[in-house]
């Protein structure tokens, strides 16, 4: 991916991480990799040990990124605070009914299943899925401006 980046790709990629799974982006041609902790911790390891053809190429791409400092870790699930923006759309909604009752789901265990099941049954998944993409795409123009890459 050639600069200036797409800052909807680089709000993709944040938006599919996990507690295990980290993306980079390269800071001086755009180009994005993520990697497991598995690719990690094999590119790491010192050790000779063989590895299959098929990760042969994630590992030598994880020992890339690892290894220069033109690639930077873009913000991951502890920094995309999805149950924060969960309870800002529920303020944003104008029904205070339903307001209401998509912020008692979000009380509690199972809070994100009743909150998804909640905006099913309420038929606005495509206007939260709407807004969770936007809080998204502000989180990676905010660290994409901190870090100084273009994009469009």
């Amino acid at each position: 991916m050639p600069l200036p980046v797409e800052l909807k790709q680089v709000a993709a990629e944040i938006g599919i991480l996990d507690e295990q799974t980290y993306a980079y982006i390269n800071r001086r041609t755009g180009e994005l990799a993520t990697l497991s902790d598995e690719e990690i911790d094999l590119a790491e390891d010192e050790d000779s040990r063989i590895i299959p053809e098929w990760q042969s190429e994630i590992i030598e791409q994880a020992k890339t990124v690892l290894s220069t400092e033109d690639y930077i870790q873009l913000p991951g699930p502890l920094d995309f605070h999805e149950y924060r923006v969960m309870e800002r759309f529920c303020w944003s909604l104008d029904d205070a009914k339903l307001q209401d009752k998509l912020l008692a789901y979000l009380r509690g265990r199972g809070a994100f299943r009743r909150f998804k099941d909640g905006i099913h049954e309420a038929g606005i998944e495509q206007l939260w899925y709407d807004y969770r993409d936007q809080a998204l795409m502000d989180l990676a123009a905010a660290f994409l401006e901190e870090e100084g890459i273009p994009y469009i």
